[in-house]
């Protein structure tokens, strides 16, 4: 895209920097000396992950992902959108094509296909990029009223984050209820901690084929290969000494992960 068609699809939302706002149209941007914003590597990581054209955040908490696409295409829209779940960034992924404009909401569950109709449910709203609504759409989702209005498309149940903590609790309870009662709960707390922590650093790209080497695991690129090795008593020696060395790596600080995905 062009540095004239960039900045066409910005004038038509009427994109503009204040004291309360900041966009940034590439992770460069992002980068440059004397930018200010405290979830700078969340924005970098989106601009990596969903190739965005434009970052909208307010108060320095990501509002809004733009993405140019040529076409809306369904199945490329659901592939998409599951990245935008899972990133759990911004809640509104705005999808630019030639003539019209797709809002998407994060708060809505990744679903593997469209329905019959060729409808998405993330879809919260389309916009004729010839009609006024584009200038209307800013203002009215700094004010709240855009997710009042569709208030059924914004379920903070349906986040990201809160869907890892209800399927962590469930999968607790169920190895509780499988163990009769012989189930340390200290030790499976920190056997789930260290779990979603390796799935962090596996699926940030932090940790990968080359670091399973590093414990002897050749043929494993991610922690899923690592407890699908047979038998089972060593898929257990293997995991742990994948803990082991996480924690001699990383010292048991997360945010040495972060720092290390850039």
């Amino acid at each position: 895209m062009t540095t004239a068609t960039n900045e066409e699809w910005r004038k038509e939302f009427g994109i503009v920097h204040d004291a309360g706002k900041l966009f940034f149209s590439s992770k460069a941007e992002l980068n440059a000396s004397g930018t200010q914003t405290s979830q700078a590597h969340v924005l970098r990581r989106a601009f990596d992950l969903l190739k965005l054209d434009g970052v909208l955040c307010t108060e320095n908490t990501p509002l809004i992902y733009f993405k140019q696409v040529k076409r809306i295409e369904v199945e490329e829209v659901v592939r998409l959108h599951r990245k935008f779940w899972n990133h759990g960034g911004a809640p509104l992924l705005v999808l630019v094509a030639p003539h019209e404009v797709h809002v998407y909401s994060g708060l809505v569950r990744p679903v593997p296909n469209a329905d019959r109709r060729g409808h998405i449910a993330s879809l919260v709203e389309t916009l004729d990029r010839a009609s006024s609504g584009l200038l209307e759409f800013l203002p009215a989702v700094e004010s709240g009223e855009f997710f009042r209005r569709h208030h059924k498309s914004f379920n903070p149940a349906h986040r990201v984050d809160r869907d890892l903590l209800d399927n962590l609790h469930a999968t607790r309870e169920k190895l509780v209820a499988t163990s009769t009662g012989t189930l340390d709960a200290k030790v499976l707390d920190a056997l789930l901690c260290r779990l979603v922590f390796a799935c962090y650093l596996f699926d940030r790209g932090v940790i990968g084929r080359t670091y399973l080497q590093g414990i002897g695991l050749h043929d494993a690129h991610h922690l899923r290969d690592v407890l699908r090795f047979q038998p089972r008593i060593e898929a257990k020696k293997y995991l742990y000494k994948l803990f082991r060395k996480l924690g001699e790596d990383f010292n048991g600080d997360p945010a040495r992960a972060v720092r290390c995905n850039g």
